[in-house]
């Protein structure tokens, strides 16, 4: 069958919802039904930049709706290059059906029957089954004869098998978290922006503020437990919750600041929802959003205020059209204070400013005024670009925008589940920020913008052609669908990493030396100091020591010795301390010397008088320890044992005792596998000389 025919039969499978089939279980069928709206796409590269239509995507496969791919076809002429094959979803269950299918064989010399099989009906024999020799795997392709249910099918009623197992690809993972309306697919959104991976690694922490500039957030909703008192840019009181009611009484702009601060910071405490960073604290920012003469300086002074007050991320989910000026009309006061927080919050690190696009197909003011601005569009339940969705130049993003779950007060039900639009896309961004920061405090607004554009989903259907500064771009969905676990982890990764490179001893009588160290990873902030000590540093023998800093990722600390004997190996910390010249702040924390990072590092050899020398530090079968007469102390009292022990970088490998009059020792380290080792001379238990060794066969 070509790869036409397959294309035919696909979307003519049936015009319902379901089309019913079996498969052969223990030699009985088995009805099952399939999904006639949705297909498992198998592609030959992992679909790290692919993502439609419903909740499952994998190494290389990815569940999408058929119209998708027939809309491909269309633009293309042809299906791309990279599908490998095109199998089935199950309904009602959405399991997608895997290419692969499995053959038992009568005994171990039909296998010339399964090769003829294949090649017969368009298949592939892959592989044997470890440790089930009976087994075998096979593959279909779009030139296959059928899909995998079908061709297993077919391989069982010839009666040349034993068994036939069709590949379900089965979900034996828990669920992430323990809400009623995970199981309903009424989070959809939360696991389309691959949540589960993000709370792995964190869920946030309350110390990490977000402000919700908007109409206010119901201060005793049971989804909401982390809501300070916050500021009313009307009043300059304590926030207020508006009303802002439509012709239809929409609750979604009645609670528009309480949804939006539900899908940021939701509890999931097993009752109706989550947010995407739970854990976290909400800082609301109220107005009734209303146009008035001072409309933009309240909306500044609100904005000043939640940057001076210790907001990390401060959500934005209001703007102007602006109509046929909408790219021309601006106000300097709202500018000035969007640019101060994103360059003097979070004490100089810069706090986070989102903004939704709006939902007038154009972005509105101010989303665009800004490039640090972190711009959101929506998409819809089918991972389509949301009708509306404000989209251009300035767009950096999309996430979830439609028929969600939003937060409500109890008295209406907890939840409203058909919030849509842009304001309630932004704050999944908020929420994803809120996250990063949780593990990585040193982002600033560029490198924390940065990471979250280049870390996106491609979606399926729209071109990326346009290169920008973070990776490859669309006029409608930006760089793409926001992706928590990528994104959470790319920011891990950057946390910077303290690296011994290079040890240097005194070559003089003198016990001490240089340890080199470099920074891996982001460089140390102009707006902080970093603060060194040694753990221990007495019992250490170290009298005292200096760091020198050569450059933001290089560092040299000179050690002296004490005088009254080796120095052991030994750790470093590095903090890393606002240096004093940023704005104070309220809520986490005064200005000055507060401690936002620290990072340790161990040196593995210690510094030692010369009076034991290696011949050489790269060895092959033995190496020689010889005693010194340059630059050795005069001994207290007779050694009364003496050892040789050898760590690699883990632990102890090799101890050897020797004879303390020996003026030189012969160690043997063929046992050994070639790698790094250290050595140490122990004299009476006490540790006298360190040095490194090399193992290298030749």
């Amino acid at each position: 069958m070509n790869v036409k025919c397959i294309l035919m039969s696909l979307f003519v499978w049936a015009s319902t919802v379901q089309a019913q089939t079996y498969y052969y279980y223990k030699g009985k069928k088995i009805g099952i039904a399939l999904d006639s709206t949705k297909c498992t796409v198998f592609r030959d590269t992992p679909p790290s930049l692919l993502r439609s239509a419903g909740r499952d995507i994998g190494k290389n496969w990815n569940v999408v709706e058929k119209d998708s791919i027939k809309i491909l076809q269309a633009r293309n002429s042809s299906l791309p290059s990279d599908i490998l094959a095109i199998e089935p979803v199950l309904f009602p269950s959405e399991t997608p059906v895997s290419r692969l299918f499995y053959v038992k064989l009568k005994s171990e010399c039909d296998t010339l029957f399964l090769k003829t099989f294949a090649e017969e009906n368009g298949c592939k024999v892959e592989r044997q089954v470890e440790q089930m020799p009976l087994w075998y795997a096979l593959s279909t392709s779009l030139h296959s004869a059928g899909n995998s249910i079908e061709m297993s099918n077919r391989c069982f009623e010839t009666g040349r098998v034993v068994d036939v197992d069709p590949g379900f690809m089965f979900d034996f993972q828990p669920d992430c978290i323990d809400e009623p309306a995970w199981n309903t697919n009424s989070l959809w959104n939360l696991q389309a922006v691959n949540g589960c991976d993000a709370w792995e690694i964190t869920k946030g922490d309350s110390n990490i503020v977000v402000a919700v500039l908007d109409t206010g957030v119901e201060p005793n909703h049971v989804e909401l437990p982390r809501v300070l008192d916050g500021y009313d840019a009307m009043t300059g009181g304590k926030a207020n919750v508006y009303y802002k009611v439509d012709a239809n009484h929409s609750k979604c702009i009645k609670y528009h600041g309480t949804i939006v601060a539900g899908m940021i910071a939701a509890a999931q405490n097993g009752k109706y929802t989550s947010g995407i960073s739970p854990n976290v604290t909400l800082l609301p920012i109220s107005h009734n959003l209303e146009s008035s003469e001072t409309l933009s300086e309240e909306l500044a002074t609100g904005i000043s205020w939640a940057w001076r007050n210790g907001a990390h991320i401060i959500n934005n989910s209001w703007g102007d059209g602006a109509g046929v000026y909408y790219d021309v009309l601006h106000s300097a006061l709202l500018e000035e204070a969007i640019h101060d927080a994103m360059n003097e919050g979070r004490n100089g690190f810069g706090s986070i400013v989102t903004f939704a696009s709006g939902n007038h197909n154009f972005i509105n003011y101010p989303a665009y005024a800004n490039d640090s601005i972190i711009c959101v569009g929506s998409i819809n339940q089918s991972f389509q670009w949301f009708e509306g969705s404000g989209y251009g130049e300035k767009l950096d993003v999309v996430a979830p925008g439609g028929q969600l779950l939003g937060t409500v007060p109890w008295y209406e039900g907890n939840v409203y589940p058909n919030a849509s639009g842009t304001s309630f896309a932004c704050p999944h961004v908020s929420g994803l920020a809120a996250l990063m920061l949780t593990v990585n405090p040193l982002l600033n607004v560029e490198q924390l913008q940065e990471t979250i554009d280049s870390t996106c989903v491609k979606l399926d259907g729209y071109g990326y052609g346009i290169t920008y500064p973070y990776g490859s771009w669309n006029s409608k969905t930006g760089y793409g669908l926001i992706d928590a676990g990528r994104a959470v982890q790319a920011a891990k990764d950057l946390l910077p990493q303290l690296k011994v490179s290079e040890i240097i001893r005194y070559n003089d009588r003198r016990v001490g030396g240089w340890v080199i160290l470099d920074v891996m990873g982001l460089k140390v902030p102009e707006i902080c100091d970093v603060e060194w000590t040694i753990a221990n540093q007495d019992m250490c023998n170290i009298e005292s020591y200096t760091v020198e800093m050569v450059g933001w990722e290089y560092f040299i600390m000179e050690i002296k010795g004490n005088g009254l004997g080796v120095i052991p190996p030994f750790d470093v910390e590095a903090k890393y301390v606002m240096n004093g010249n940023v704005p104070s702040t309220k809520i986490i924390g005064g200005g000055g010397k507060k401690e936002v990072y620290s990072m340790r590092a161990h040196v593995p050899i210690g510094f030692s008088l010369p009076y034991y020398s290696l011949e050489g530090n790269i060895v092959s079968q033995e190496l020689t320890i010889k005693k010194s007469v340059k630059g050795t102390k005069e001994k207290v009292g007779d050694v009364s044992s003496l050892r040789v022990e050898i760590y690699s970088l883990q632990n102890k490998v090799k101890t050897v005792e020797v004879d303390p009059l020996s003026k030189e020792i012969k160690i043997s380290v063929s046992d050994l596998p070639d790698g790094n080792y250290i050595l140490n001379m122990v004299e009476a238990g006490r540790v006298v000389f360190t040095d490194r060794i090399m193992i290298k066969k030749y």
